[in-house]
């Protein structure tokens, strides 16, 4: 008799690949690696208020999702099985962000959404970075140099983000969209490993922000994920990035916190150049 934990994720699962205890991870991921055969029915998982690990095909969750092939027949005639001329189905590849039907309502990936949790991301740290540019040195700001800030924000955004990958598993802007990084064998992201990605983003995604070439590279960039379900960067690092349902809310904060945030950065600003100039 299977066991069924119902249809809402429970908290976070761990389970054992090749001797080796991985996780937390939740529920949508682990059912993703079922799905695309990362992990079989015979591998062990856990999560909590369970007493000792079990196989993954006693959950029902679990074993509606995994990847049976059919018994073999005992006399195969070719003329009925096997049709030459057709291609043999091609396997999805590793960091895709297809859609999975699961409980915590995930969906396939929106290259829009993506763009605007970057944007946020951006412009949330190039404030701050503005604030602490104009503290450290106010004529950096009003100087003709000021006019290469943003490529330098960006240029040490490219290290922090990594940073955040590592660290938290996400940024403020992903976030906020419901938006989830991982690793499709379910691996700890490393530093490295999310630095190549944020790099390959800028480079063939945004074109190292150049004017002309960033739109091209990401008109580019949009037409490859709404083809093939998948950025390149996410496919060659084996990535996985899954979308949670956005809704009123969190699309309200969307729009409301890159405003507020750039609102108050510029206030700041203005308070440290009027005290830098004497007029306060």
């Amino acid at each position: 008799m299977q066991a069924n934990l119902g249809q809402k994720e429970i908290g976070q699962w761990y389970y054992i690949k090749n001797g080796e205890q991985i996780g937390p991870v939740n529920e949508s991921e682990l059912l993703y690696l079922f799905r695309e055969g990362f992990l079989n029915g015979d591998a062990l998982v856990w999560t909590k208020n369970m007493e000792r690990w079990e196989k993954a095909r006693k959950f029902q969750q679990f074993a509606d999702v995994l990847i049976v092939p059919p018994p073999i027949p005992v006399s195969p005639r070719i003329s009925e099985s096997i049709d030459f001329r057709k291609a043999p189905p091609k396997k999805d590849a590793v960091g895709t962000s297809k859609q999975i039907t699961n409980p915590s309502g995930y969906s396939k990936a929106r290259p829009w959404i993506r763009y605007w949790a970057r944007t946020i991301d951006m412009i949330i740290f190039g404030m701050a970075m503005a604030i602490v540019v104009s503290i450290l040195s106010p004529s950096f700001m009003e100087d003709s140099i000021g006019t290469f800030f943003s490529f330098f924000a960006m240029l040490i955004w490219l290290f922090v983000e990594p940073l955040m990958l590592t660290l938290f598993g996400n940024t403020l802007g992903k976030a906020v969209l419901n938006i989830k990084i991982s690793m499709a064998d379910g691996r700890k992201i490393t530093y490295q490993t999310a630095l190549k990605r944020t790099f390959s983003v800028w480079l063939k995604g945004l074109g190292l922000g150049i004017p002309i070439a960033s739109l091209i590279c990401l008109a580019l960039s949009i037409d490859h994920l709404n083809k093939n379900n998948v950025t390149k960067w996410d496919k060659e690092y084996g990535f996985v990035v899954t979308h949670g349902k956005v809704g009123f809310f969190r699309g309200f904060l969307a729009i409301v916190i890159p405003i507020v945030v750039m609102f108050i950065c510029l206030i700041i600003i203005g308070i440290i150049w009027a005290i830098t100039l004497g007029a306060i």
